[in-house]
């Protein structure tokens, strides 16, 4: 009769230690795919970010490689003639310097030369029909 007690208690104690082994072994299962999860976010984001600074740098050696450019070309005596010209207004000898203004230009400066007066008359002439 003990024994049969014994073997219960035994049997009961086996199971108990096989489901708690089952349910260690679940959760086990569960925080590391937790943790893989969490880990292959990370690796995402991460590439996102390694992308987006090689397009920086791809970005940042083209104009490097311009300002190379830029910089061999200044050498050339075309180039500085160009900038006398253009930035500095000097001409060659027996040259005239010609100045064409845009549209918008000489109609802003014909604004600007009319007085109170001339801007009032004005206006009134364009609110009667023609």
């Amino acid at each position: 009769m003990i024994t049969k007690k014994t073997k219960k208690v035994k049997t009961l104690i086996n199971d108990w230690k096989r489901k708690l082994s089952i349910l260690a072994f679940a959760f086990l299962i569960i925080v590391l795919l937790d943790a893989n999860i969490k880990i292959f976010k990370e690796k995402n984001k991460s590439q996102k970010e390694l992308e987006k600074i090689g397009k920086a740098i791809e970005a940042e050696t083209k104009e490097k490689d311009r300002y190379n450019f830029e910089l061999g070309k200044t050498d050339s005596s075309e180039y500085l003639e160009k900038i006398a010209r253009e930035e500095l207004g000097l001409q060659k000898p027996g040259e005239q310097v010609i100045i064409i203004k845009k549209q918008e230009e000489l109609k802003e400066e014909k604004e600007e030369s009319q007085n109170f007066f001339q801007k009032a008359f004005n206006w009134f002439k364009n609110l009667l029909p023609e």
